[in-house]
Order: structure tokens, then C-alpha cells, then sequence
């Protein structure tokens, strides 16, 4: 029975896109900690943190996401909206992070906001980050690098299901403090909340608009499209800004759903694109970020986290660059 799971498990493996698959695990997490400073590269040189990310945190959960997002035919408004939901898995269940007084403790969130014990303002904002960031971003350049693989399904339903199931268990356990060192108490109303947002965002992503279609050929406007992408960036990172400041968070749920209706507006609005020009407008966003956070680096003395961001922000140029001439999928 051992001998012939492994042999079914491995033509599996044989029969998917196992490069686009292992990149999409590795690179997502590695883009989402080092550009937000989350987690210096150093320490993502140690195997065991790496592997928890990829398995656990990041690779994983967001691989199934694209996974869903290609098979429901979602479209780019919908694959960002799928990527709140991992937003939620990642803050709300394994890092509790969302909720007070444990999430940010350091930060212009601190208590910033809180509702029943939800940082509310936090939660969105880190919601629509993740969503861009840890989702949209890697799985677009991945498909970049592999576009003959870019919208098609990389694993077989059952193994989909099978992997969603176990990430889904692990992250409830760990929200109730199984395999802490000091668990947390955390209330069920906050599971519950969780819970009905993700369901929310679920059929959300299905109501969206499914364009623009992405396809092969050539960006119309390449630095328009790069230039979207970063201001899209300056806006998620507003409200973040003047919370440090300790501006009055009450307006930040309305400028949130004015920015989510515009830009759904406005990429909805496009029927066919290409592929390129989604992946040069996320690049665009990624420098911009890169660029922030080198800056983050500079005042505070920490030439590491300047070399780092400068290096993710160059690769994001130069994929921006390479995609000008557009490409085939």
C-alpha cells in the first residue's frame, strides 16, 4: 500500500508543473517577508524557518489560492480578492496578529482601532497588502517566468482539496495555541469573524468582474501600467502612514471600500488585456514598495534591509523591462 501511494504521488508529481509549483512556494514567501521587512534575509537563511514558510505560512496556502482562482476563472480582481482571504489565514489564524493585544505591539497599530478586541483598522489594511503582495505579485511572476504554464491548473482537484483541508486544520489548531510554546487566549467570537469574512471574500471573488481576460501579446502602455501599479501601492500605504501619525482611524473603512470599488472599476472595465501589462503593473507596485522600504532602511541604519530592497527592486524593474515586448503563454 506505502509503495503504491508513493508511486501514484510521484506520477502526480511527474504529471504537474512542478518548476512553477516549487517556484510559487519559494518565491512567495521570500518576496512578502524581505519587502516588508518582516524577516531579514539572513534568518531566511535557516532551512527550518524557511521550510515553515513554505509549507505553512506562505507556499502552500497561497499556491492552493491560484489554484482556485484558475479553476473558478476569477480573473485578476478576483485572484486579489481571493488573496485577503489568505490575508485572514496568515494574520487572523496563525499569527493572531490581528487581534488585540497581541498583533503589533511596535507599531502606529498598536491598539489603533481596536472593536471587540479586532485591529480593525490593521485588519484591512493588511488584508488588502497580503492580497497584492503575497498573492497577486508572486503568482504573476511566476506565470511570467513560466507562461506556457500562466492560467492553467498545476495540480490535479483531489491533491487541491487534500492540501486546503490540512492547511485549513493546521491554522485553527495553531489559532487555539496548539504547538505554541506559550499559548494565547483567543476568543471563538474571533474565529467566527474570521471565518464569515473569508466566506464573504469567497463569494465576492466569483462576483467580481472576470475581466480584463488576460492573453499573449504586447502592454499598450507599459509605463502607464508601471506607474498605476505604484501609486496603487502609495494608496494601501496611506492609511498606514497616518496611523503612525495617530490620525483618527474612523475614516480608514470608508477610503479602504473607495479604493477597492475604484480600482475594481477601473481594471474591470478593460475586457482583454495582456498578460504583460498585469505583470508590469504589479511590478510596478513591488518597486514602489522596495523603494519604501530601502528608504525604512535608511533612517534607521540598517544597510542590510537597504541591500535587500534594492535588490528586489531591481528585479522587479527589470522584469517590468522584459515584459515591454509582451510574450506568449
Amino acid at each position: 500500500m506505502i509503495f503504491r501511494t508513493v508511486a501514484v504521488m510521484t506520477q502526480t508529481l511527474r504529471r504537474a508543473a512542478v518548476w512553477p509549483v516549487l517556484s510559487l512556494m519559494v518565491i512567495s514567501p521570500v518576496l512578502a517577508e524581505v519587502i516588508s521587512s518582516a524577516t531579514p534575509v539572513v534568518a531566511l537563511l535557516n532551512p527550518a524557518l524557511l521550510l515553515s514558510y513554505v509549507l505553512i505560512l506562505y507556499g502552500l496556502p497561497v499556491l492552493i489560492i491560484r489554484e482556485v482562482a484558475v479553476r473558478r476563472r476569477v480573473g485578476p480582481l478576483g485572484l486579489w480578492c481571493l488573496g485577503l482571504i489568505y490575508g485572514l489565514y496568515n494574520e487572523g489564524l496563525l499569527s493572531l496578529d490581528l487581534f488585540h493585544p497581541f498583533g503589533h505591539s511596535g507599531d502606529g497599530y498598536a491598539g489603533y482601532g481596536v472593536v471587540g478586541g479586532l485591529l480593525v483598522p490593521f485588519t484591512i489594511f493588511i488584508a488588502f497588502w497580503h492580497g497584492l503582495f503575497s498573492v497577486a505579485l508572486p503568482v504573476l511572476l511566476v506565470e511570467r517566468l513560466f507562461p506556457k504554464q500562466a492560467g492553467r491548473a498545476w495540480l490535479p482537484t483531489w491533491l487541491v482539496v487534500t492540501i486546503a483541508a490540512l492547511c485549513l486544520v493546521m491554522a485553527v489548531l495553531a489559532y487555539f495555541g496548539v504547538g505554541r510554546d506559550t499559548p494565547q487566549p483567543v476568543s471563538d467570537a474571533h474565529l467566527a469573524v474570521v471565518m464569515i469574512v473569508g466566506l464573504a471574500l469567497w463569494f465576492c471573488a466569483g462576483w467580481l468582474p472576470r475581466t480584463p481576460v488576460l492573453g499573449p501579446g504586447r502592454p499598450k502602455a507599459p509605463v502607464r501600467s508601471f506607474v498605476v501599479g505604484a501609486l496603487l501601492f502609495a494608496a494601501i500605504l496611506t492609511p498606514s502612514i497616518l496611523a503612525d501619525e495617530g490620525v483618527a482611524w474612523g475614516w480608514q473603512p470608508s477610503y479602504f471600500a473607495i479604493v477597492a470599488i475604484a480600482a475594481a472599476w477601473a481594471i474591470g472595465r478593460v475586457p482583454v488585456t495582456s498578460h504583460a501589462t498585469a505583470v508590469i503593473c504589479v511590478m510596478g507596485a513591488g518597486a514602489a514598495h522596495a523603494v519604501a522600504t530601502a528608504s525604512f532602511g535608511v533612517m534607521g541604519g540598517d544597510p542590510l534591509l537597504v541591500a535587500s530592497a534594492a535588490v528586489l527592486g531591481a528585479a522587479f524593474v527589470v522584469v517590468a523591462v522584459r515584459s515591454r515586448t509582451g510574450y506568449g503563454q
